[in-house]
């Protein structure tokens, strides 16, 4: 599912939409969220800081990436990790998603990564696919400790409910951007041409074929990409996951519109739709 692809990269795109939703008892902006932004706001910190230690789950997650960002004073990414880990087995899904990237990324120090431990923060936050493939690059010594953890961490620390930003996302992905919006380009070129259009059926296949094709691999590039992004450039990562939003969304239309665009070229120039009504 592209929530789960782009999700698994985009470590503190939850950070950005939870700061809404947090539960913190502060007025205002969420402190944690000023703190991430500007490392010289010290009182939110502190703020977020407190949240987090008495056990606020996204507090926790929040203040995990405060000290993961390199334009924090106080920046440890070995402190981070264990932060984002509290807040990961309070069941938060967006921690768990965190650590499954942080600890298998190859930007990470050497000493910080553990990709049996991330491989058991996918299952348990539901990427079977994503944790399947990452799996396949195990040993078998590894696979055998990778599922007896992930089993472990999925009894203890399985999400309860997801948050409102994740039920955004998927709800997004499902209705509209993955799944119905490539169908409706394929449909749209078929209607405004069918009455000069021959081979009527074999349009429709390879629209459709062309139209998913294109989506996916489009934003395939764009994960690949922008997660080498977040990683090289932390001390960003909420500007860059704006962007990542932004360009995920258009490019999830663009790219099936244009790959079927070019098929309606290509049908014209092989004479299967006539340049002038007949």
């Amino acid at each position: 599912m592209f929530s789960l692809r782009i999700r698994s990269f985009s470590v503190a795109a939850v950070f950005l939409l939870l700061c809404s939703h947090s539960g913190l008892a502060v007025p205002g902006e969420d402190p944690c969220r000023v703190a991430y932004l500007h490392a010289d706001k010290l009182t939110e910190e502190r703020a977020c800081e407190a949240a987090a230690n008495a056990g606020d789950a996204n507090a926790q997650f929040g203040y995990g990436l405060i000290l993961w960002s390199g334009d924090q004073p106080e920046h440890d990414r070995r402190a981070a990790l264990e932060w984002i880990r509290k807040s990961a087995r309070q069941g938060n899904y967006f921690a768990q998603i965190s650590l499954a990237i942080f600890l298998r990324h190859k930007d990470v120090e050497a000493e910080l990564r553990n990709p049996i431990e991330a491989y058991a923060w996918m299952v348990t936050a539901g990427d079977d696919k994503g944790a399947q493939r990452l799996r396949a690059t195990f040993v078998p010594r590894d696979m055998a400790s990778a599922d007896q953890l992930a089993a472990e961490y999925k009894a203890k620390y399985a999400p309860l409910e997801t948050s409102r930003a994740g039920w955004w996302l998927r709800a997004t992905d499902f209705l509209f951007l993955s799944r119905i919006w490539p169908g409706m380009v394929v449909m749209g070129f078929f209607l405004a041409a069918r009455k000069r259009l021959t081979r009527k059926l074999l349009f429709v296949l390879g629209g459709a074929v062309i139209a998913y094709a294109s989506q996916f691999l489009a934003l395939w590039a764009l994960a690949l990409a922008m997660n080498a992004a977040m990683m090289r450039f932390s001390d960003q990562l909420l500007n860059a996951v704006v962007w990542t939003f932004g360009l995920a969304f258009l490019v999830s239309l663009l790219a099936p519109t244009l790959g079927v665009w070019a098929l309606y070229r290509f049908w014209r120039y092989r004479r299967w739709i006539p340049v002038s009504p007949t």
